[in-house]
């Protein structure tokens, strides 16, 4: 009963999170059993995983197809847009724990390099090379938001339909 009002809380808290970003920020990854990655619903290959998040995130021309940028005032910087995107990844049961992990690691790189070409324009240093102040700023600006979702099967053990969550 407790793991019924846990999967209960957590659908209600992820349907009023999930309408207050726009469904453009959001970014589903999942990895299926036979190590296949769905980036946004469409099958990527994982060597592609890193530059493909990384246009996503950056949005470098403010297309309207990828994330909806904002503008803020931050420190070091000024007025500039930031990014807003909401990385939610999940695998079914039968992923290979290795696959899973190469792609929170592409995930996680995408980021890193995203950060560090900021901190080399603005600042001409690597970013683990930036104060503490200067490398937070560049984290207002380039966000890390990453869901670790349930996995599939979870929710299958459970009698709920997790498609209700994807896209």
């Amino acid at each position: 009963m407790r793991n019924l009002k846990t999967v209960i809380l957590f659908s209600a808290v992820f349907i009023v999170f999930s309408s207050l970003i726009r469904e453009r920020n959001f970014v589903p990854i999942l990895v299926k059993n036979d190590n296949t990655v769905f980036f946004k619903g469409t099958e990527i290959e994982l060597n592609k995983l890193c530059d493909t998040s990384k246009v996503f995130i950056d949005n470098p021309y403010n297309s309207p197809y990828l994330h909806k940028k904002r503008l803020d005032t931050i420190e070091f910087f000024g007025e500039i847009y930031t990014s807003r995107v909401l990385v939610s990844l999940a695998c079914e049961r039968e992923t290979q724990y290795e696959v899973y992990l190469s792609v929170q690691n592409e995930i996680e790189r995408a980021y890193n390099e995203i950060r560090n070409e900021l901190a080399l324009e603005h600042f001409r240093k690597n970013y683990n090379q930036l104060s503490v102040e200067k490398q937070k700023s560049i984290d207002k600006i380039y966000p890390k938001i990453i869901s670790e979702a349930e996995p599939m099967w979870w929710y299958q053990e459970r009698g709920i339909n997790p498609n209700i969550f994807w896209f």
